[in-house]
């Protein structure tokens, strides 16, 4: 690269040179750096020290690393403080307190003071280039020096390395929580997701109760984040407790909160709490969604508790809450077909019918509309008139329209008058 004039850069150069000083090499690094330093490039040589150092370290090579402080400073690459306290720090926890001290002293007669700066700009294009392990170690040095740099820079760390390495991202957020620095709701969600991936339980336990130490939670927003990841993690029990700390502090339980607890007492068989949870939603005046009813109704049906699972369907209907997607709308299909001899009322079927019409799932309503047939003829004919009706007040009418018109030619009498009704 040197020979054909291609440029370096203090991401590209240090990483190599890290890694270079992993493998013994120390004369082609002192070689590296004169070449390099000789281009004028713009190169950062105090992050490219810090490198140096700790792949020296890395490898146990301390003492030489405590001589490459000199040479670094003699060849113009500028080591800070963190490139001293790297070097400090490993002599500290091999116990040789008198070059410890010598790095010590060296460090504030001939370092200078790091950019905080340079090393968020450093750590942001390790990550966006998929350095974790740089990044990582860099995030470290700064954390164990003690050394200034943005709340942002911590949050990015807490996230990258948590996808990695869940349980060393913890150092991130440790530091973050005792220096009461600002810890972002998107960096703790995925911290959470990836320590609940690798099955570490305790330390997401942990994790929540140093937040709460710290009354971190101040809104639903960030309850709703611990009360989802206790839940993903099977501990119900704590994400229910959750939600009454939330009512103790004014703060009313959204749907979101709900729904979590209620599909893991479902994922875990807990019927009971779960329709309990259910009744003490709807009187604190919190309405289900589409997600609650689909939870538990699928629990009944799953259960072979079909009524009630028809009850709910019911007043799901009834409430206004219609199925949005192909899976939803299959479900319920399958739900209602499934009854014995009360295969519900005819308004069910014709919202379902018209859900499905709008989604264009004409194959399942056809389907379903032969089902109706083959259990309860008569029920037909309120159907077809329902969805006549449904003509002259729905905003988009055509998906219904054509649904009925495909019917025609099926031999279905009670189609027999829809070119009427479809004209009033």
């Amino acid at each position: 690269m040197i020979v054909k004039g291609v440029p370096f850069s203090t991401l590209g150069f240090g990483v190599f040179v890290w890694w270079v000083c992993k493998k013994g090499v120390l004369g082609k690094v002192m070689s590296l750096l004169d070449e390099v330093g000789q281009c004028g490039l713009e190169i950062n040589g105090s992050v490219v020290a810090v490198m140096i150092v700790n792949g020296l370290c890395e490898v146990g090579r301390v003492s030489e690393a405590m001589m490459m402080l000199s040479e670094l400073r003699s060849r113009g690459w500028k080591p800070d403080f963190m490139a001293y306290w790297v070097v400090a720090n490993e002599f500290r926890k091999m116990g040789n307190v008198v070059d410890e001290i010598k790095v010590l002293k060296m460090k504030r007669k001939l370092g200078v003071a790091p950019r905080s700066g340079d090393y968020k700009e450093f750590i942001f294009e390790l990550v966006s280039e998929k350095r974790i392990l740089e990044a990582k170690m860099i995030g470290e040095v700064i954390v164990g020096g003690n050394f200034v740099v943005e709340d942002d820079v911590f949050n990015v760390l807490i996230e990258c390395v948590s996808d990695i390495d869940p349980v060393g991202a913890i150092v991130f957020f440790d530091y973050v929580v005792e220096k009461e620095r600002i810890l972002s709701i998107s960096s703790l969600s995925r911290l959470s997701r990836n320590l609940c991936r690798m099955s570490k339980v305790d330390e997401l336990l942990e994790v929540f109760r140093a937040l709460e130490c710290k009354n971190y939670f101040k809104d639903v927003e960030g309850y709703n984040v611990m009360v989802s990841w206790l839940c993903e993690a099977g501990r119900v029990k704590e994400g229910y407790a959750v939600l009454q700390e939330m009512k103790k502090k004014g703060l009313n339980p959204d749907v979101s909160s709900y729904n979590y607890v209620m599909e893991a007492c479902c994922k875990q068989d807990l019927l009971r709490p779960a329709r309990k949870l259910w009744d003490e939603m709807f009187a604190s005046g919190c309405c289900g969604n589409l997600k609650t009813y689909n939870i538990l109704i699928h629990k009944f049906s799953e259960e072979g508790q079909v009524q009630e699972a028809q009850m709910l369907l019911n007043r799901m209907f009834d409430k206004g809450v219609e199925p949005d997607s192909s899976r939803h709308l299959t479900a319920a299909s399958k739900l209602l077909c499934s009854l014995g001899h009360d295969i519900g009322s005819a308004e069910s079927h014709v919202v379902l019918l018209k859900c499905l019409a709008d989604a264009r799932q004409s194959p399942i309503a056809i389907e379903h509309l032969r089902w109706v047939q083959d259990k309860l003829p008569s029920m037909l004919q309120d159907i077809c008139t329902g969805l006549l009706a449904s003509l002259s007040v729905s905003k988009c009418p055509e998906p219904i329209l054509q649904f009925l018109q495909r019917m025609q030619g099926m031999n279905w009498f009670i189609f027999s008058g829809m070119e009427s009704g479809g004209r009033t």
